[in-house]
This record gives C-alpha cells, structure tokens and sequence, in this order.
C-alpha cells in the first residue's frame, strides 16, 4: 500500500502569514485535514504532522515524516507577498526528481480549474546545490517524494475571498487529492473493514461522527467514548 504523509504547515505559536482577515495556519489546517479525508476514501496510508493548532519545529516535522518513509509528502501552505497584486497557486517540488514536477503541474492545472490561477511550479537550489526547501531538502530521497502546494496568497483580495470560502477549500483539497491519487495510481475503496463499527458506534450514540480507522485518537477522544459507554452501561 503507498503511504502519504500531509505536512500542514505553521500552527501553534507559529501563524504563517495573514492578510485579508485570515491567518494561514488556520487555513492550512482546515485544506490539510480536508486532504486527509479526501485520500482516505483510497487505497493509501495518510498521515499528517498536525490535525490540531499546535507547534512542530521543522526538525520535528522532517522526523515525522522519515519516520513514516512515504511515498509523498505534500506540505500544505499558503501564500503572501509584499505586493498586494501577486495571486494563485505555486508548487514546489524537488530540483532532481525527474518525476514529480508532473504532480506539480497536475496540482496547478487542478487548482486553475476551480479558480485559483496557475502561477508558477518551481524548484530554487541554495549555494551549496541543494534544494533550498527545508521541508523537500531534508525529506526527498529515492522513495520519497516531496513538494510544498502554496494554494494562493493571503495578502491578495481576491485569492482571499475564495481561502474563506468552505466550499472552496473542499474544492482546493480534492483538486490536490485527484492530482495524487493519478501520480501513485490510487484505486477508490469501496468499503474499508472499519466502516461497520463505526456506523454501530454512531448509532449507539457514542462516537458523532464516522471516523477513518486510520486516524489517531487523542487520550481527550478515548475518555469520552469510554464516560459515554459507561454511561449506557449506568455504570
């Protein structure tokens, strides 16, 4: 089964940028998660570095990551600029992969689709030749590739009416989604092994909301399925 790490960038006492009313941890959370739903529905292993507002150092993020040795890892980000005239999506993707500028150009073909203009995909080395990214330096290797989707610019007006919208994050995720699920070749499930225990635990009023079986569960999570369970027991 391939494996798929999404990176959501900043969070916690690290904000991003903001612009317009918006703050991009915020919305890095909100595409990230959407994401991670969204590749749930296939047959891929999806982890991601955060689903909370907390704060991961970039060495904490990188470790993350090679511990889970995916096949992609998509760090999820949102633009700004200095100019309030630069809009659209840009991604970063490795400077010597021979391959993934193809997911790179699929993400913004993607993103232009619903809206968001197509800026640029790119790749920027530093002076010693390495890829100037911490997060596709530090993670890229033979079998793993890396990129980072900036999915339009907080600062722009425009880019932001659309970043506050719901509906267009769905869509900005499922259009990063459909992009990887053709560049590793994802096969859609039809039904996942947990999908019966979840609805039972639904309809016995202990868990809201179906969950995937692959998320992690917070030790916050397990005490009130537990306090709701002994509460149908009356014990």
């Amino acid at each position: 089964m391939a494996k798929v790490m999404i990176d959501i960038g900043h969070g916690g006492s690290d904000p991003g940028s903001s612009g317009n009313g918006l703050i991009e941890k915020d919305v890095n959370l909100k595409v990230g998660v959407m994401l991670y739903n969204y590749l749930s529905k296939y047959d891929v292993e999806v982890r991601t570095t955060r689903n909370t507002d907390i704060t991961l150092s970039n060495d904490v993020r990188v470790e993350l990551v090679n511990k889970f040795d995916p096949d992609l890892s998509v760090s999820v980000h949102h633009n700004a600029a200095s100019t309030v005239e630069a809009r659209g999506a840009e991604v970063i993707h490795a400077h010597y992969d021979e391959y993934d500028d193809k997911l790179a150009n699929r993400i913004l073909d993607n993103m232009e689709a619903i809206g968001m203009p197509k800026r640029r995909a790119f790749t920027k080395l530093n002076t010693r030749g390495d890829d100037w990214y911490y997060m596709i330096r530090r993670i890229w290797d033979t079998t793993t590739d890396a990129i980072i989707v900036e999915g339009g610019f907080v600062t722009n007006s425009i880019d932001a009416e659309l970043l506050k919208s719901e509906d267009f994050l769905m869509e900005e995720a499922a259009a990063i989604g459909k992009a990887i699920v053709e560049y590793l070749g994802l096969q859609l499930i039809t039904e996942r092994w947990w999908d019966a225990a979840m609805q039972r635990m639904v309809t016995a009023g202990l868990i809201e909301n179906e969950h995937n079986g692959h998320q992690a569960v917070t030790w916050g999570e397990f005490a009130t399925v537990i306090s709701r369970l002994l509460d149908k027991l009356q014990l």
